[in-house]
């Protein structure tokens, strides 16, 4: 019923390597991941990430029959037993709450109180990192991210790259539908972006600070 796609630059072997193993400890069959390789952009890392993850929804379109398709990104690292990822997603049924997309983890998250089954409402949150969506709510993401790709492209020329970073990357481009459509996310947090170098940013990052819902055992 899941479809899970790994989002990961070919020359970031290491992060592919942690992405297996944290699988392994938490439950998940790393058989279960399917890698893609992500889109190098060395001068603007936002948007050969837009294109990656535009990518791999087109993959779960196309090539895909599955019902609901999880995309993680390479630094994502399960903090929590994939069992329980399960059990929580099976009780967003019996709870009769209706859903377009679900958050694994975010950070800079503005959301309503945490309710039954441990997910909370969704104002605006940002981070790519893990997130699943159901089949019919897929083109409405992907019309998001090949807008901001557009304007991206547009606006090349234009630096520095923060500003853009700030406005046009895809965690920012998508808070338009997390305000219009039914955007959740799991509170304890199922994942933490593990701290590395980014290769968006250049440079070392840690968001656990940032991250909703994030144990104070996983940072």
């Amino acid at each position: 019923m899941l479809k899970i796609y790994v989002l990961n630059l070919d020359k970031r072997a290491d992060r592919w390597a942690a992405m297996q193993a944290t699988c392994t400890a938490q439950g998940l069959n790393p058989a279960a991941l399917q890698r893609l390789s992500a889109v190098e952009d060395a001068g603007f890392g936002a948007l050969g990430c837009a294109k990656s993850h535009l990518a791999a929804l087109s993959h779960f379109i196309t090539h895909e029959s599955a019902p609901y398709c999880l995309v993680l990104e390479d630094d994502f690292e399960l903090v929590r037993p994939w069992g329980e990822f399960v059990t929580a997603f099976n009780g967003l049924a019996a709870e009769r709450i209706d859903w377009d997309a679900l958050m694994l983890m975010g950070t800079a998250v503005l959301a309503l109180p945490p309710r039954a089954p441990g997910v909370a409402r969704v104002i605006e949150a940002q981070s790519g990192a893990a997130y699943l969506l159901p089949r019919r709510y897929v083109p409405a993401v992907m019309a998001c991210f090949a807008e901001t790709i557009v304007q991206m492209e547009t606006m090349r020329p234009l630096t520095p790259r923060h500003p853009l970073n700030a406005r046009l990357a895809i965690d920012q481009a998508w808070k338009p539908l997390q305000r219009r459509d039914r955007w959740f996310i799991f509170s304890p947090a199922f994942g933490r972006q593990r701290p590395s170098f980014s290769d968006i940013e250049q440079r070392d990052v840690n968001y656990d600070a940032l991250t909703y819902g994030l144990a104070p055992a996983a940072a």
